[in-house]
């Protein structure tokens, strides 16, 4: 079983799935830290604004009305 697909399964036994499906826009942002962790990426500012912007769009999504 793949890696991603066990911890989905997991994320969908705590959660709703309206609530970890607007999630997964993180991974952009988790790929992002892996590749520069392990593989030595650079980083560019470009990079940090999409990811601002994904994590933007989470925090909209979940803010409290």
């Amino acid at each position: 079983m793949p890696v991603y697909a066990f911890f989905w399964q997991k994320v969908l036994k705590r959660f709703d799935l309206s609530v970890a499906y607007a999630n997964t826009g993180m991974y952009v942002v988790w790929t992002m830290a892996w590749a520069a962790l392990f593989f030595g990426e650079s980083i560019r500012l470009n990079n940090l604004l999409g990811a601002a912007v994904v994590i933007l769009g989470v925090g909209v999504l979940f803010r409290k009305r």
